[in-house]
């Protein structure tokens, strides 16, 4: 660590922050908590097992001193989980603990704890959101294929999110593009960048450790199976591939739970049969084994409708693997047409077959992306550098 950050370490007087993930052992949740134990002296972490709601404490710089304060069960009755998950135990936890924070953080939620946010405000804490992408988006975009109970609590999400935006007194966004998008449009005075990327030993995980022409002639597909990642269109494409190229291999990884809609598995069940030797289904595989399928393809392909900058593409890069990736949210900070990367202009599945068919077929290009995208992720991201942009965002620099 150099003399700067050394420094700024030193003088840091951040007493405490309030973290809600609620889901535990995510990449991007992850990194954010090691990059604030540096310099914050206490983070109380609420999340919940499948039965119980648990408040962590932990203590700065300390990796493994790791404590669980509380131990709340959830109530037997189904329906009742929800209310105290998102608004009775956020609240109880923070009780337990405010006078210890000075922060309250809420990091990557599409459910927002309006009572701990305004109680938050009345206690004077600092409010600050956390966003990756475009939830509001996100959201607006399943509600027509939901059904009529979903569509209310859909809408009443989108609601949430808006009012947390309201009383937050800063939105993190991963990137300055995204402030570019009408549900920032009255916030661009709270708006501060930071990543979360890279970890500290990412590049002794995410090795580029196979040329490129010595892969398989595969295309993967890696992260949820939902319409605002364009996995349908992704799905409709492969038939047009193969048509025309039957030894090209795909490959599907993700969290086969996370399905949306449901008719998403139907059509790749249907596709699983009438291709059992191209399309293989890994369903979900751990980040520390995610390596190895990224060196494994010679294409990844994300069409989404949506994004902030994924950790996919990142990964994928710094492997080795030219990204072919839609140019929304942050995208074209990393994926440069044609230099670090190939951008989709279209989603539609003709489109997507014909360009995937067109790269394969171009080694030369592939060889030359797969070479520039590992430098350029190399080159421009590295762990001190986010360190130092969250550490400015707490001590209101931003």
């Amino acid at each position: 660590m150099n003399n700067f950050s050394k420094n700024i370490l030193e003088d840091s007087n951040i007493r405490g922050v309030y973290l809600f993930p609620i889901l535990w052992n995510r990449p991007a949740l992850m990194n954010i908590l090691e990059l604030l134990r540096i310099f914050i002296h206490r983070l109380f972490v609420v999340v919940h097992t499948e039965k119980e709601v648990l408040l962590l404490s932990i203590i700065k710089d300390a990796p493994s001193n790791i404590k669980v304060l509380n131990r709340r069960r959830y109530c037997n009755v189904l329906r009742y989980n929800y209310f105290l998950k998102y608004y009775v135990y956020p609240v109880f936890l923070f009780f337990k603990i405010h006078r210890n924070v000075d922060t309250i953080l809420l990091v990557q939620n599409f459910n927002f704890p309006l009572f701990l946010i305004i109680l938050s405000k009345i206690l004077r804490k600092n409010v600050f959101v956390y966003i990756g992408g475009y939830p509001i988006q996100i959201l607006s975009a399943t509600i027509p294929f939901g059904s009529l109970l979903q569509k209310i609590l859909t809408s009443w999400l989108i609601i949430q999110m808006k009012l947390a935006l309201h009383f937050a007194d800063k939105i993190i966004l991963i990137s300055r593009r995204l402030s570019n998008d009408i549900s920032f449009s009255k916030h661009r005075n709270k708006i501060c960048v930071a990543m979360n990327f890279p970890s500290r030993n990412f590049y002794a995980t995410f090795k580029n450790e196979k040329k490129i022409l010595d892969r398989e002639l595969a295309v993967g597909y890696v992260g949820a199976f939902a319409v605002h990642k364009g996995f349908y269109n992704f799905l409709k494409a492969i038939p047009y591939v193969l048509n025309s190229n039957p030894n090209v291999k795909f490959i599907i990884a993700g969290d086969k739970q996370s399905f949306s809609p449901i008719a998403l598995k139907c059509v790749l069940q249907q596709l699983l049969i009438a291709y059992p030797k191209n399309v293989i289904f890994y369903g979900y595989v751990s980040h520390k084994e995610l390596p190895k399928y990224l060196n494994n393809i010679r294409l990844l392909v994300l069409p989404s409708y949506t994004e902030g900058i994924p950790h996919i593409i990142l990964e994928a890069m710094s492997c080795g693997t030219p990204v072919l990736a839609t140019p929304v949210g942050g995208v074209m900070d990393v994926v440069n047409d044609n230099v670090t990367g190939f951008i989709l202009q279209r989603r539609d599945p003709k489109f997507i077959a014909s360009k995937v068919l067109q790269l394969l077929n171009d080694s030369n290009t592939l060889k030359e992306i797969s070479s520039n995208a590992h430098n350029f992720i190399k080159r421009n991201f590295n762990f001190e550098k986010t360190l130092k942009q969250w550490l400015e965002i707490f001590k209101s620099k931003c």
